[in-house]
């Protein structure tokens, strides 16, 4: 993840910790922290990152099919 997706996300996970608006227990702040995190990520990656991302993706369905 790159510094912006994670300063943003640092910001958005403050109304989550204990005595935010929305105060959730220890599990449910994990959990929502890496949906956050991962789609700022997904959001603000640049071109390389993307294509990388796809291939990658192409890859692991190609050889998934082959292990079928």
């Amino acid at each position: 993840m790159n510094a912006k997706a994670d300063d943003a996300t640092e910001k958005v996970m403050c109304a989550f910790k204990s005595g935010g608006l929305v105060p959730l227990d220890l599990h449910q702040y994990a959990v929502v922290d890496a949906h956050i995190r991962s789609i700022l990520a997904r959001a603000m990656e640049n071109k390389w990152q993307k294509k990388r991302r796809k291939w990658n993706s192409f890859q692991r369905a190609k050889h998934e099919a082959g292990a079928r």
